[in-house]
């Protein structure tokens, strides 16, 4: 009878309190989340990270936090039950926080090969089920920290292009429609969307008097661009633009990119790529067209210097900010009001 009594019971790990403390501190950070997501609809977070994460998930942030702040609420009855040594408390909680380090793998992967980016608060609920693991004792640290390990691993292992964009990486295959001229190269890639009125107002500027030949690259579904005598694209990707504007670091649109033989060139904003097309792709410039791209860049302009195969980036100013339309957020309809109306 003794004997049965005792196998209910281990030796209570050395830093049960803290555990227990942790814990209830891990409810209570992502309880507050939770209400702060529910009453102004955003997180409390040290960095922009946070957001563009959010923005790559399929779940929301307010699940996140709930399925969190139950995850550590279960740990907490866990050990606090297990204080006084019951075996199957104290190994309940060993394998939850082995299941968390292993959880937290994943996201921390998400983030690095994904997002290419890390979320502050992300990284506070890494180390406090890090530190978990180390008040239960080193063996569960080690364990969860292979497990850990081992997701990350397997991450680094796997390609995450979807398969039906694994064949397209040419910025071709982002192009919505073409509008060809017979005396220019097709050299210049505009980048936009349909809920961009900043982007609307520099195609509209493009009429029968347009001498540059143009491809039409936009970041998301379009149904028609109102341009006459552009061609039509069999299919297209706006994910590849999408793609192609986060390598670059450029998360605005307008954008227009001019490529010459050993050089692209980057224009960010209205104002600076209305200025290029006035000045290039008119008349009153067309003997200009088959001319080098100008070293000379403006505040929201990007050179972009290519030898065989190694690129080299230089000047990526800010681009202005009332010019500009969100990558991944559309804008707000009250300045497309006021925009319409200018």
């Amino acid at each position: 009878m003794l004997q049965q009594s005792y196998k209910k019971y281990e030796p209570v790990p050395w830093a049960i309190s803290f555990v227990i403390l942790l814990s209830f501190l891990g409810v209570i950070g992502t309880a507050v989340q939770a209400g702060l997501i529910v009453l102004s609809g955003d997180i409390l977070c040290l960095n922009d990270g946070c957001e563009i994460v959010e923005s790559l998930t399929r779940v929301p942030p307010l699940v996140f936090n709930l399925a969190g702040c139950l995850y550590f609420l279960i740990l907490l009855c866990c050990f606090y039950n297990g204080r006084n040594g019951s075996k199957f408390w104290l190994k309940s909680g060993r394998l939850l926080l082995t299941a968390g380090l292993a959880a937290e793998g994943v996201l921390v992967s998400f983030q690095h090969y994904i997002a290419q980016v890390f979320c502050s608060y992300c990284l506070i609920i890494l180390g406090t089920i890090v530190l978990l693991n180390l008040f239960v004792g080193l063996r569960q640290l080690f364990v969860g920290l292979v497990m850990f390990a081992s997701v990350v691993l397997a991450f680094s292992a796997l390609e995450f292009t979807p398969a039906t964009q694994a064949d397209k990486t040419d910025l071709t295959d982002g192009t919505y429609a073409r509008l060809h001229r017979e005396t220019a190269d097709d050299r210049l890639f505009l980048f936009f969307s349909a809920t961009c009125p900043h982007c609307e107002d520099v195609i509209a500027t493009i009429d029968e008097s347009f001498t540059c030949s143009v491809n039409f690259n936009p970041v998301s579904e379009v149904e028609s661009i109102g341009v006459a005598g552009s061609v039509l694209s069999g299919s297209y990707s706006p994910e590849i633009n999408k793609s192609f504007l986060k390598n670059l670091g450029i998360s605005e649109i307008p954008v227009l990119m001019v490529k010459s033989e050993n050089e692209v060139a980057v224009r960010k904003g209205k104002s600076t790529i209305l200025s290029y097309l006035e000045d290039n792709c008119y008349p009153k410039a067309g003997e200009n067209l088959s001319a080098p791209v100008p070293s000379d860049y403006g505040q929201n302009e990007m050179s972009v210097q290519t030898t065989s195969d190694v690129s080299s980036y230089y000047s990526q100013p800010e681009p202005v900010q009332d010019e500009s339309c969100g990558v991944e957020v559309d804008c707000d309809p009250l300045e497309q009001g006021e925009d319409a109306q200018q």
